[in-house]
């Protein structure tokens, strides 16, 4: 397969992902498969358009991503309380 198509059907991919973590995070959601009937339809074309271990990957790097900064925000929050007491 030439480069051009394989950088293609890549772009496909991503643009469908997004597509998709779009809507999930038009409804607030995290973790992908959780919307229910909502978002079938990109979710549909994104499961096309990118190869099962690619969706997988995607899905999994969403849900961890948004832990990180979770535990993130919790640490800043708890340096921030440590200099106002004086902490540093």
């Amino acid at each position: 397969m030439p480069e051009s198509s394989k950088r293609e059907e890549r772009q496909k991919c991503w643009e469908s992902r997004d597509l998709y973590f779009g809507c999930l995070n038009s409804l607030s959601i995290v973790a992908p498969g959780e919307e229910g009937s909502q978002c079938s339809a990109q979710k549909k074309v994104y499961e096309k358009n990118c190869a099962e271990s690619w969706v997988r990957y995607f899905n999994t790097r969403r849900v961890l991503g948004e832990q990180q900064k979770e535990v993130l925000a919790a640490v800043e929050k708890q340096r921030l309380e440590a200099e106002g007491k004086g902490f540093r």
